[in-house]
């Protein structure tokens, strides 16, 4: 089984339609947004409209990565088409040697860090302006890995191979980009803004990921309703 992204067809049985994936993923995390924006509203709290836009490039880039990885949603669970991970465990399909000579592909360790540079500018560029440096770079790193060793995890679950370099090489990209944003930042002091905002806030970006995952998850239907 095998799922592409935007510009390709579904293979392998799967019937998605063009927009389902990304409407699936889009529902809980637009729910969440639409809130927080009439709260914000009414404490006073600026909301931007190129917030909003780069929130929903941001789910659409999320989508993208989740759809090209091919990670099972509840749907392969409920029809069967999963491997129990012992299964997997037991035909070797799975790395967890750093740079294993056997498993590295540098084409695909260049595609790997590539793939997450942009997480690793979106994550500072939304909801870390005008935190530190340290904060800025650490919110990209953290925000890579969690969301790529999701990834490696959920692949265990399939045909997949799941491997460890994939988890670096990923968290790498995300670096990368968070470096590439404050580089950026850097020569336009004015793009990071000193607004205050309330500490609970702070939560808003792990939950903008947990539920745009959670929607593809249990709301993507690849096999038609």
């Amino acid at each position: 089984m095998s799922r592409f992204g935007i510009l390709a067809i579904s293979k392998g049985g799967r019937k998605m339609s063009f927009l389902q994936p990304y409407l699936a993923a889009a529902v809980l995390p637009l729910g969440f947004e639409i809130g927080l924006a009439v709260w914000k509203k009414h404490r006073g709290i600026p909301v931007s409209v190129w917030r909003a836009v780069g929130l929903f490039v941001c789910g659409l880039y999320v989508t993208e990565v989740l759809l090209l990885t091919g990670i099972p949603v509840l749907q392969d669970f409920l029809l069967g088409y999963t491997v129990p991970i012992a299964a997997n465990l037991q035909t070797a399909d799975y790395n967890i040697w750093l740079f294993h000579a056997f498993s590295m592909n540098r084409v695909d360790l260049w595609l790997n860090v590539f793939l997450f540079v942009p997480l690793g500018m979106f994550v500072p560029a939304l909801w870390k302006r005008g935190a530190r440096k340290r904060a800025m770079l650490c919110s990209s790193v953290l925000a890579g890995a969690l969301l790529s060793a999701s990834i490696e995890w959920m692949q265990l679950w399939n045909t997949r191979f799941s491997d460890v370099n994939d988890l670096f090489c990923n968290t790498l990209g995300a670096f990368c980009g968070g470096l590439l944003w404050l580089l950026f930042t850097c020569r336009r002091k004015s793009a990071i803004p000193q607004v205050p905002v309330p500490r609970f806030l702070k939560a808003e970006a792990p939950l903008y990921f947990l539920l745009l995952y959670a929607g593809f998850f249990l709301l993507c239907m690849p096999y038609g309703i």
